[in-house]
């Protein structure tokens, strides 16, 4: 299981990457804001955490039955956008034997 931890919060820290330049029209607020309307709007606690090589905190956040999940990116102080959000997570069929 750790190793598939790993490859999501690898994807997740990609796409996260990816989408930077994006952020900057992301919705964005102080830390504590975001994870209590998470939690309290979609019932979302962190899943994964990660950091990318340009120093922010990425953070998959999920529903207990993962129904719902959002991306957030952590800047420098405490600004957290929300950079990608969904409903759903489909069954992988991925064998990580060999990965160590």
């Amino acid at each position: 299981m750790r190793h598939l931890d790993a490859c999501v919060v690898a994807v997740g820290l990609t796409i996260a990457t990816a989408s930077m330049g994006e952020a900057a029209t992301a919705v964005c607020a102080p830390h504590e804001v975001v994870v209590t309307r998470l939690a309290n709007a979609y019932g979302e606690v962190p899943r994964y955490r990660g950091m990318t090589d340009a120093n922010y905190t990425i953070e998959i956040f999920a529903s207990a039955s993962f129904e719902t999940w959002t991306m957030t990116m952590r800047r420098a102080g405490d600004q957290t956008c929300i950079i990608a959000s969904g409903r759903g997570r489909p069954a992988l069929d991925v064998s990580l034997e060999g990965l160590s």
